[in-house]
């Protein structure tokens, strides 16, 4: 055996790991196993790797088998763990090993697989809803998805993962169910060659439940797309033969996008309106790509023709008009003579709204952010193109507002979709011109309001309402005022106050509307804190802003409300002058206070950003003692609820400890005196950017220590600062803040033996016993002190740093060498 060994190790063909050996190439290892299968029989090599293998060994036999799909033996083995009592049965509940023997031997049978997973169909779709299931869930979308390569499985695989996604609902995860049924529809990269007659199959299945009907259009999207694909189903499947997916070309590639296109224009003319809205939409949105298909355009031209003619196709003209911009502006980016399509121009024309209800939904009503393409007059070369475009496209809409204004039947055809939650950038101007042509604006308002209050819910766009009142406010500022406090008493209306208020002449008048509004139904109320910072509001007088701001703080929720006020307020302000003021900055540090003492989390910045503008400016006065105490408070108990991590508002903190760096390091070392080291670790920051003493001068940190006349307290700072910072060379050194506090402290041999708490990352990247080395090489800059204290107890340091680092590297070479004999 030996002799065979090194035999095949000099020819390189085995590979070593510690005392392994493993034949590695697959062309022959493959051979060895499936042979030696044959000779051993299948019950002792299952006694022998159930009963006695280890779990390294277990890992690589089942990665082994899962390459000989074609051996017998193999596909017995596999049988019998995916049977009622096998190992490896309970795909649910299996363990990391577990997991990963059933995707090693999946590909050996998948049929197999298949049954498995349906067998244990209930548990699976009760873990679809359970979050701490959410791993073996997606691990069996997963195989069951590269079952669904197979034609044969395909239909059985897309049904089990269709329940799936039932109990999933509709959300979309990228590992979800939905997410890879959607890809099996794709031209490219669909991970299955189920037949084009397989997936229409299961198309129009689910067009026909209505459960998965919103599904159902999403595959139909994916079918028609030409490029931007989601490779979601990896190819690599044991030793099968597999791809990405069937890939069709020419002829085939033309009969399947023509087919699916067929499925959308019935749809496109149903008798839904639903399905009629989305499936036109479908198809605009993947005009584009369909275009640049020169044997699909008889086809498109052919259905847009028909789509024109049954109401109109507006997305269509918008698509058509993205389209020609894009090739304009690509020409244009290479260097090249613009040049229109004809037939795309033509298309175009054809598809242009010709009346007024048309003309409307095309520019008063278009959603998006790419209306510019919309202009007739964009012009590529103007360096504020896309302003001058928005203006334009803003007073056309105007125009379109006087028309509709003056015609009631388009106005009653259009009316319920000017209330739709959607970004359509041109409705204000609408609105206005609407009102600008009224001959009875309070008419006007009337039926608009009955319009809303008649779709039956609170979820509504309110920009053609703001519109209104804008014009109104200029033509008779009376109605204007009159229908402003109707609002305010209007149960519906009321919490949108702020927003519907014309910004032009804000007058206390109006102030005070909104605030008795807030008084009566609180943070309901849309945009309150609007009236505290924006330009319109400058006029009102600081006590009532302070009035509202208490009112405010006063509510649940309010001070995070308040902090965004402030916030804004404060953006590009002159920081030299008190902008807040005594009694604004007093509210502040209070709903700082409250917002620090929740034990919210912040992911997006966003609160801990207002925390640092806000704070930046209150504590750089003086005044606020009361306050400022209440701050801290909340500050240290929220440490010591979360157990002496404090890992949100990094950067609140650092401006609490930059402006009062006394009281926050009294605070600190009161807490540090009642605990042990390891409880105060949070302080060294070493998950944030910086350490909260960072922006505090070394000086100010040295005359902290020596008011209190305690060698403990030059140890808490050797604790709380930033030690270590790369350095140009991409090694470490010592920041000036450390340097600084050796030369002052009276005792240095107590902060530079702190220092080592600092040798050891937390996190890193690589080697850890590199970046101790580089730490160590850091520190010894502190051999060039003429104080001997400091060059003994470097020196010292130094010694112990080298032996951490040695522990550290050969606990990184038994993991090394752990690794090195997995085989796998």
């Amino acid at each position: 055996m030996a002799r065979a060994s090194n035999t095949l190790l000099e020819r390189q063909i085995a590979q070593q790991r510690g005392r392994w050996r493993a034949v590695l190439p697959h062309a022959i290892a493959n051979r060895l196993a499936a042979d030696a299968l044959q000779h051993i029989p299948v019950d002792e090599v299952l006694r022998t790797f159930e009963g006695n293998a280890r779990e390294r060994l277990l890992r690589s036999f089942s990665r082994r088998i899962g390459f000989l799909h074609t051996s017998p033996q193999a596909r017995e083995i596999s049988r019998r763990w995916l049977q009622p009592d096998g190992l490896l049965h309970k795909a649910m509940q299996l363990n990391e090993l577990g997991a990963v023997m059933l995707e090693n031997i999946a590909p050996i049978d998948c049929e197999n697989v298949l049954q498995c997973f349906e067998s244990q169909k209930a548990e699976i779709l009760a873990g679809a809803k359970d979050i701490y299931k959410r791993t073996e869930v997606r691990r069996a979308i997963s195989l069951i998805s590269k079952v669904a390569y197979e034609p044969e499985l395909f239909d059985r695989a897309v049904s089990l993962l269709l329940e799936i996604a039932d109990e999933e609902g509709r959300e979309a995860r990228q590992d979800g169910a939905r997410k890879r049924v959607q890809a099996f529809f794709q031209i490219r990269g669909s991970g299955t060659h189920a037949t084009l007659q397989q997936r229409v199959d299961v198309l129009e299945a689910c067009m026909a439940d209505g459960d998965r009907h919103g599904l159902a259009l999403d595959c139909l999207a994916s079918s028609l797309k030409t490029g931007s694909f989601e490779n979601t189903i990896l190819a690599e499947f044991g030793a099968r033969p597999r791809d990405y997916g069937a890939r069709p070309f020419g002829e085939e590639a033309i009969a399947w996008l023509s087919r699916f296109l067929t499925i959308a224009d019935q749809m496109a003319f149903s008798h839904d309106v639903s399905d009629r809205k989305a499936c036109r939409g479908i198809i605009a949105s993947q005009f584009s790509g369909l275009w640049g298909i020169e044997k699909m355009r008889p086809m498109l031209i052919e259905l847009a023709g028909r789509l024109h003619a049954d109401g109109g196709w507006l997305e269509g003209w918008r698509a058509v008009k993205g389209k020609l911009h894009y090739d304009k502006s690509r020409s244009s980016r290479e260097g090249k003579a613009a040049k229109d399509d004809p037939e795309l121009v033509k298309l175009g024309e054809l598809l242009a709204p010709s009346d007024l209800e048309g003309q409307v939904r095309a520019v008063a009503l278009a959603e998006g952010h790419r209306l510019f393409a919309l202009d007739e007059e964009f012009d590529l070369d103007d360096p504020k193109k896309y302003e001058a475009s928005g203006k334009r496209l803003a007073e056309e809409a105007f125009r379109l507002g006087q028309d509709v204004a003056t015609d009631s039947a388009v106005f009653d055809a259009v009316v319920d979709d000017l209330f739709e939650q959607s970004h359509a950038p041109n409705r204000i101007a609408f609105g206005r011109g609407l009102a600008a042509a009224s001959s009875n604006r309070r008419l006007l308002w009337e039926k608009v309001t009955e319009r809303i209050k008649a779709l039956g819910s609170a979820n509504f766009d309110d920009c053609v309402l703001s519109g209104i009142l804008r014009e109104i406010s200029q033509a008779e500022p009376a109605l204007a005022q009159k229908l402003l406090d109707e609002i305010a008493e209007d149960e519906l209306l009321r919490r949108r106050i702020v927003g519907l208020t014309p910004a032009d002449n804000f007058s206390l008048e109006d102030f005070q509307r909104c605030e008795r509004v807030f008084y009566a139904i609180g943070l309901e109320m849309r945009g309150v804190d609007n009236l505290l910072w924006r330009d319109n509001c400058s006029a009102i007088s600081r006590e009532a802003k302070v009035r509202l701001a208490h009112s405010i703080l006063a509510r649940e929720g309010g001070a995070a409300v308040l902090l965004r006020a402030f916030s804004m307020m404060l953006h590009r302000t002159d920081r030299s002058i008190d902008t807040l003021g005594p009694e604004l900055r007093a509210s502040a540090i209070q709903a700082a206070a409250i917002v620090i003492g929740n034990d919210d989390s912040d992911p997006g910045g966003t609160r801990d950003y207002d925390l640092e503008q806000v704070l930046n400016s209150a504590l750089a006065y003086r005044g606020t003692d009361a306050e400022e105490k209440q701050l801290l408070d909340d500050l240290f108990s929220t440490m010591e609820r979360r157990y002496g991590f404090f890992p949100h508002f990094e950067k609140a903190i650092q401006v609490i400890a930059r402006w009062r760096p006394d009281a926050f390091l009294e605070r600190l070392m009161a807490y540090a005196s009642r605990k042990e080291d390891d409880d105060i670790h949070w302080i060294d920051n070493s998950l944030g950017e910086r350490a909260p003493l960072d922006a505090v001068s070394a000086a100010e940190l040295a005359a902290w220590c020596g008011r209190g006349n305690d060698v403990r307290r030059w140890k808490l700072l050797a604790r709380a600062i930033t030690v270590f910072e790369d350095d140009k060379e991409g090694g470490m050194r010592l920041s000036e803040q450390a340097r600084s506090l050796v030369r002052m402290c009276p005792e240095p041999e107590a902060i530079i033996e702190n220092f080592g708490l600092h040798l050891t990352p937390r996190s890193w990247s690589g080697n850890r016993s590199v970046h101790i080395e580089q730490r160590a090489a850091g520190l010894s800059e502190l051999l060039r002190f003429e104080d001997s204290r400091v060059v003994t107890a470097t020196e010292k340091l130094l010694c112990r740093a080298a032996n951490i680092a040695d522990q550290e590297r050969e606990r990184e070479q038994e993991e090394d060498a752990e690794r090195e004999q997995t085989f796998e």
